[in-house]
């Protein structure tokens, strides 16, 4: 809305059930949230709205067509679903359903396959335009045993790998950035060396994420946000394999 406009977000428990049942999620019957994020703004052209999810669709100038991308990745990864409704002129409303836990959360119990008995050794690049994953990954990755090399963007990633070319073990690299996108930094990469493993990260599900990366060898794939034991499991996996 040129003027600015209006939010809404609410939220309310349903029980799910046969009588109760929500379109695009693939939860199970039982107790769920269900959050509703609404706007008066100037809604989304009928012939966009199929797509809205999809990576790399936008209707913007200026715009990467993640965003939506990721969150449906981040809903479904939950179980949950998430629907949009929009007319033009009137605004959008998106809806998401996520599945409630009947168990208090344990984050110290949750495993990967007894992997945070493991640590590794070397050294790791990592590769992403937004400071806060650099550092967390970073911070998971020292925690593991490694040293930790990182780049803000794809040229800055290929400078380094040329600088150091024989010391860098993996890289974590971000599928979107500006500039050298994921798949465009991976193809320099491999012009420099051209077995060094690497791993994606993303916001967003596998299939979508890779689906430029058609014909890489890929090493692993970690979906935003990520836990220490996932993280583990994937550089594990693609030192030893």
């Amino acid at each position: 809305v040129p003027n600015g406009g209006t939010i809404t977000i609410s939220t309310e428990n349903i029980t799910l059930d046969d009588a109760h049942a929500f379109r695009d999620a693939d939860a199970g019957h039982g107790p769920h949230v269900l959050m509703r994020i609404s706007d008066d703004g100037t809604g989304i052209p009928a012939d966009a709205l199929p797509h809205v999810f999809e990576p790399f669709f936008t209707t913007k100038f200026i715009g990467r067509g993640l965003g939506l991308a990721a969150v449906f990745g981040i809903v479904r990864l939950h179980r949950g679903g998430i629907t949009i409704d929009s007319e033009l002129g009137c605004g959008s409303t998106f809806t998401i359903l996520l599945p409630v836990s009947v168990t208090p959360s344990r984050p110290d119990e949750v495993t990967v396959d007894g992997i945070e008995e493991w640590r590794g050794s070397g050294t790791a690049l990592v590769v992403d335009d937004e400071t806060d994953i650099r550092q967390t990954a970073t911070d998971m990755l020292e925690s593991l045993g490694f040293q930790v090399r990182t780049a803000n963007d794809g040229r800055r990633a290929v400078e380094v790998l040329r600088e150091h070319p024989e010391t860098i073990d993996f890289v974590l690299l971000d599928v979107t950035m500006p500039g050298l996108d994921g798949a465009a930094t991976l193809r320099e990469l491999r012009r420099i060396r051209a077995d060094v493993p690497t791993i994606l990260m993303s916001g967003y599900a596998e299939r979508d994420a890779t689906t430029r990366f058609d014909g890489e060898r890929l090493a692993g794939f970690v979906q935003k946000p990520f836990r220490l034991a996932t993280l583990a499991q994937s550089v594990k996996q693609a030192l030893e394999g």
